[in-house]
């Protein structure tokens, strides 16, 4: 069973737009951490996570706005708000 944005069901295709800039993230991350050296890895890693706090920060405010739109805002906007904050702190870490 997949897990989306706080939902869940059997479909792979991304619930949102967030979702599918996750879905990208996670084969990003998936590639980098298969990747024979460590410093490239960890590189390609840092970047997979850099881009997707830029695509989180690009979405439009309102969870509505979103091409395909989050079907729970709440949802929606409370895991969004949690990336963006885990991943801002992660990058700066990294820097």
């Amino acid at each position: 069973m997949q897990v989306r944005a706080g939902e869940t069901g059997p479909d792979i295709s991304p619930i949102d737009q967030m979702d599918a800039y996750f879905r990208i993230h996670d084969i990003a991350g998936y590639t980098g951490y298969h990747l024979s050296n460590p410093d490239l890895a960890q590189q390609y890693i840092n970047q997979s996570n850099v881009q997707l706090y830029r695509d989180l920060m690009n979405l439009p405010n309102d969870p509505r706005a979103w091409n395909p739109p989050a079907p729970n805002i709440l949802r929606a906007n409370i895991y969004r708000m949690i990336a963006e904050i885990y991943l801002l702190l992660t990058i700066e870490e990294e820097e």
